[in-house]
Order: structure tokens, then C-alpha cells, then sequence
């Protein structure tokens, strides 16, 4: 990967970090008091991604982002009892222009198995991923800019969901 490509690559992975950071305050409260305590900085392992494995809105809606800048598929790894499906993907080799001065981090991307729901969740999933058209295809742009290619569960959607 040359210089350009990493440093935008490596750029979109801060912004995806940004966006989670902001929407779990916890996490934010950790990783602060983490690198607070030396000074140097976090340096992520991996990072995992989550899908929906209906209508093209599966792992291959973002790993094709990963796949571009030089990642590798790795192994598929099952969690039956959760309903998912899992591929990591190894980095490409590179120089270490980072601050860290590590590779690249892992990726993980699971897809949660929704035919193997209720039909009731299959109902509600299906009817998000639809309203997304072809947000498929820009799930790592969704990732990056932080916005959903659909519109916001209501409550009630959630609450199904989350049983």
C-alpha cells in the first residue's frame, strides 16, 4: 500500500473510531483513562464491524472496503448460539508511518444470521435494510461518517429485537 493510500486508509479507520467513541461514552471513559496514564497512545489490535446477513447487507457490504486497501481473508468462525457468522481478515503489509508504530489493526466483520430469527425479527430487519436501497454498497462510508443508511428503529422495533 503506498504512502497516500495508507494515510487515507488510516484516516477513515480514525473517523470510524471517532464515531464509535462518540456513541459509547463508556468506552470513550476508558480509552481516556488508559492513555492518560503514560501519555503515549492507544494502539487497536482489531477492529470488528456488525452486519446484517440479509439482502446484501452481510459481511461482503464492508469487507470489500477492507479487501481494496490489501486485506486478506482469514477465517470464518461460527457463534451458532448467537446466530453469527464471522470473517477476519489479516493486514497488509506495510511500513509503520503510524503513531503507534504498529501494523495495521485486524478486522473483524460478523453478520448476524437473520434468516435463523423469528419471523417477527426477520420482519422488522428486512423492513430497515429495505428502506437503505442500496446502502449496501457505502456501508464503510456509513461507518466513517457515522449515519445509518436507513432510518432510525422506533422503540417498539427495538424492544422485538432485543428480546
Amino acid at each position: 500500500m503506498g504512502s497516500q493510500s495508507q494515510s487515507f486508509f488510516r484516516s477513515a479507520l480514525s473517523s470510524m473510531e471517532k464515531v464509535y467513541l462518540t456513541r459509547n461514552p463508556t468506552a470513550k471513559s476508558v480509552l481516556e483513562s488508559v492513555s492518560s496514564s503514560d501519555g503515549s497512545p492507544v494502539c487497536y489490535d482489531h477492529f470488528a464491524f456488525r452486519t446484517f446477513g440479509v439482502d446484501g447487507h452481510g459481511i461482503d457490504s464492508i469487507a470489500s472496503f477492507f479487501l481494496d486497501f490489501g486485506y486478506t481473508q482469514r477465517d470464518e468462525l461460527r457463534f451458532p448460539a448467537k446466530k453469527l457468522r464471522a470473517l477476519w481478515f489479516a493486514p497488509p503489509e506495510t511500513e509503520y508511518s503510524n503513531k503507534c508504530s504498529l501494523p495495521l489493526p485486524r478486522i473483524f466483520i460478523s453478520e448476524l444470521l437473520v434468516d435463523e430469527l423469528n419471523s417477527q425479527s426477520q420482519e422488522i430487519i428486512r423492513k430497515y435494510v429495505k428502506i437503505s436501497g442500496n446502502g449496501n454498497k457505502y456501508a464503510a462510508l456509513a461507518s466513517t461518517l457515522g449515519h445509518l443508511t436507513w432510518e432510525k428503529p422506533i422503540f417498539s422495533d427495538y424492544q422485538q429485537l432485543a428480546r
